[in-house]
């Protein structure tokens, strides 16, 4: 099984930030894109595709200053917003991970997992396009054409 998760990182990892988060400019003080975003997206992808047993990442920091948006003030910034890893689980199967800080976009692409394997591909998206666990989600079931009984799609919900 190849899997695929893509994430942002709002309100984290971007040019601004909120004056309520501003304190988690510094990663001393332990609350980031890598330790928030990057934790949940490790225990949803354990719990999905099973154990992650070689992994290789970069994280980036593209915004070593922000401003913090209701002041205008400028912050000094030391935590990362951009990651990306690539591994492999257990079982053999090629995993990536892109979780992108500060995104300002809209859309269905903000977020996903992709389970794909040999019969087929397992699609979770969030319907408001937040966060996994913060958003009823649709799952679409492809699986491939030759598999018996196989269709195109099936919405699970």
């Amino acid at each position: 099984m190849d899997t695929a998760y893509a994430a942002i990182g709002d309100p984290l990892g971007g040019s601004q930030i909120p004056q309520s988060l501003a304190w988690s400019t510094d990663p001393r003080r332990g609350t980031s894109l890598l330790t928030i975003m990057g934790g949940h997206t490790l225990a949803v992808l354990d719990h999905l595709a099973g154990e992650i047993a070689k992994v290789s990442a970069v994280v980036a920091n593209l915004h070593p200053e922000v401003i913090v948006t209701e002041t205008g003030e400028r912050a000094v910034n030391g935590a990362p917003g951009q990651i990306a890893l690539a591994g492999r689980l257990a079982s053999g199967g090629v995993i990536s991970v892109t979780i992108q800080g500060g995104s300002s976009t809209a859309g269905p692409d903000e977020f996903f997992v992709r389970l794909a394997g040999t019969e087929g591909a397992l699609m979770i998206r969030p319907q408001s396009g937040a966060y996994l666990n913060w958003a009823p989600f649709d799952v679409v079931l492809t699986l491939a054409h030759w598999y018996p009984g196989g269709s195109p799609a099936m919405n699970i919900h």
